[in-house]
């Protein structure tokens, strides 16, 4: 064993030591305040030439990734970012290191330049590596951990199989080979239960993804395991005695893995984000920085999903939109859509969203006038981040009609975030805190039949039995932040209309899921309230057959076909009641 161990430390020395710069994880993170970060790429290179495409973390706003060999990074960056209050950031192995424009120019070396974009590569005196910790990082690699639980897991199914058959192996006879290789797969075990411990102190249930959980099962059995083989070796107990209890834990086990993998390939019960991304999500319960959920640290957002790439350049009001002036000139009827990713227009190209149809609709119907369109749709908001940005950052620009977007995923919303009292002093928000329990829920999917069918549990994490009072509170709230729009339209000059839209579920049920939903908006004869469920209705399109043209199937969010049928609905409802006529012609 110790030639073996010899063996792989030369040829770890000869084959990648001399050509590795980095081995411990990287994240490279760029600030600026006017322009786009997440346009960016970068890439690591490997000691064989093999290109690793560092992913983007829209959450945390960095590229980044774990242990990996490298023995370069390049960074392709737009030229717009070269600004004077641009930082880069570099974290290698725990320690930062800053550059703004000109350190970045001076120390980089640039190696293409095309069209607006620079490609970089790191300084050559630049470096993480260490013989020992380079060589041990390879057990904190995924792959290994992954292989390490193939491998015990096939070696279960052979415990199970000699207990099975009253052939165990007792220990003595074991080659001592054999025992350093079993001793070495506990350690590696081991070392992965400290590092996904270390993961989950940094990044909480976030990310936590189908591997996670099976190794999470794999790390519990065999921790049970070595505490069931102390217990033997100090209490002791018959042979016989042994094999039972070994054969009745590690089926119980195997069994738990099997059931584990046949509820995550059937995706019962999964989430929204593991169904979209493929991996759990808190964002849910992860207040924004400030109380209109707009983001000022970057002026872009791409979002790979499995269906397809969303693209979005923010304004300096970080609304998804184009630059707008603050002063209105004369005759100009300004329009304000607000709203969550279905208004930013998620699933579709920035001109195809539905209030950039409608905008080119009444254009085209209404050349006699101008007109001037703004989407303040932003991806998580709601009825209530949706009001303060309205009343706090969009009455500057003075407009005449605000379309107040409100759909049945705010009830949901709201069983997270509460209403108006998640607003605290200064701009801080805070939002319910999540059980304690949510770690076991997301890496379960076993746990979470247990949680909803034994304990009562819906998918908020809120008890089914006071489901019906929490869902009228929600929407009495949301009735309330209509009504304050409404006043706040009659305040400062501007006709509020509540738009109220359907889910994909909602489309072919041809109803929404909340009977009260859309009576809560309609009885009150103050407001005036678009249903585009109405309209969708009236196209023949409530039906599985018909609504899956218009939504992406997985991610459930309208396509650019979708958004257009969605403006469609709004507009013959503003233009049957003389919305955009002038004030002389209605």
């Amino acid at each position: 064993m110790l030639f073996l161990l010899f063996a792989a430390l030369l040829l770890h020395y000869l084959l990648f030591y001399t050509r590795l710069r980095f081995y411990r994880p990287v994240c490279i993170s760029i600030k600026t305040f006017s322009v786009p970060d997440s346009t960016s790429v970068v890439r690591g290179i490997t000691p064989y030439g093999k290109v690793y495409h560092y992913p983007y973390n829209i959450k945390n706003k960095n590229w980044s990734t774990g242990y990996v060999f490298l023995k370069d990074i390049v960074l392709t960056i737009d030229t717009a970012l070269l600004t004077n209050r641009m930082i880069l950031t570099l974290n290698t192995g725990g320690e930062n290191h800053y550059y703004g424009r000109d350190e970045l120019l001076s120390t980089w070396l640039l190696t293409d330049k095309k069209g607006a974009y620079m490609t970089f590569r790191l300084p050559p005196s630049l470096s993480d590596k260490s013989f020992i910790g380079s060589f041990m990082s390879v057990f904190r690699w995924r792959i290994t951990l992954i292989c390490a639980g193939v491998l015990l897991l096939a070696g279960t199914i052979l415990f199970l199989r000699r207990c099975w058959r009253g052939t165990m192996i007792v220990l003595p006879s074991l080659k001592r080979s054999a025992i350093v290789i079993l001793i070495l797969l506990y350690c590696m075990l081991l070392w992965g239960v400290y590092t996904e411990f270390v993961r989950f102190r940094t990044y909480g249930a976030e990310g936590i993804g189908w591997v996670d959980a099976l190794l999470f099962l794999v790390y519990v059995f065999f921790i049970l395991h070595l505490l069931f083989e102390a217990f033997f070796i100090f209490w002791g107990t018959t042979r016989a005695y042994k094999q039972k209890l070994r054969l009745m834990y590690g089926s119980f086990f195997f069994t738990l893995i099997l059931v584990e993998l046949s509820l995550r390939l059937l995706g019962i019960p999964s989430t929204y984000s593991e169904d979209v991304f493929g991996y759990y999500s808190q964002c849910n319960f992860t207040p924004p920085s400030n109380k209109y959920m707009v983001s000022k640290d970057s002026a872009c957002l791409v979002l790979n999903k499995k269906e397809f790439t969303f693209y979005r350049r923010f304004n300096s009001e970080g609304l998804p939109d184009a630059e707008h002036k603050v002063e209105k000139d004369s005759g100009v009827f300004r329009v304000i859509a607000l709203g969550d990713s279905f208004t930013e227009g998620e699933g579709a190209p920035a001109d195809s969203t539905w209030i950039s149809h409608l905008s080119h609709m009444v254009k085209e119907n209404y050349p006699e006038r101008t007109f001037e369109f703004f989407n303040a749709g932003i991806s998580g908001s709601d009825p209530f981040f949706a009001y303060m940005l309205l009343k706090d950052k969009l009455l500057k620009y003075h407009p005449d009609l605000v379309l107040f977007t409100i759909n049945t995923t705010d009830i949901s919303d709201y069983f997270y975030r509460n209403g108006f009292e998640r607003f605290r002093a200064g701009d801080s928000v805070v939002y319910n805190t999540p059980p304690t329990w949510e770690w076991l829920y997301a890496y379960s999917y076993i746990s979470r039949l247990f949680i909803h069918d034994v304990l009562g549990y819906d998918k908020h994490f809120i008890k089914v039995s006071t489901l019906k009072e929490r869902t009228s509170k929600a929407l009495n709230a949301l009735h309330d932040v209509a009504c304050k729009t409404d006043s706040l339209g009659k305040s400062n000059h501007f006709t509020p209309v509540i738009v109220l839209h359907p889910q994909y579920i909602e489309t072919v049920r041809n109803k929404y899921i909340n009977d009260d939903f859309d009576k809560t908006f309609k009885n009150d004869t103050t407001l005036t309230v678009v249903d585009v469920l109405d309209y969708f209705r009236k196209t023949n399109i409530c039906s599985t057959d018909s609504a899956r043209f218009y939504y992406w199937p997985l991610d459930k969010h309208h396509n650019s076909r979708g958004y257009k049928l969605f403006a469609d609905g709004v507009f013959e409802y503003l233009n049957q009641h003389s919305f955009f006529e002038p004030n002389d012609a209605k």
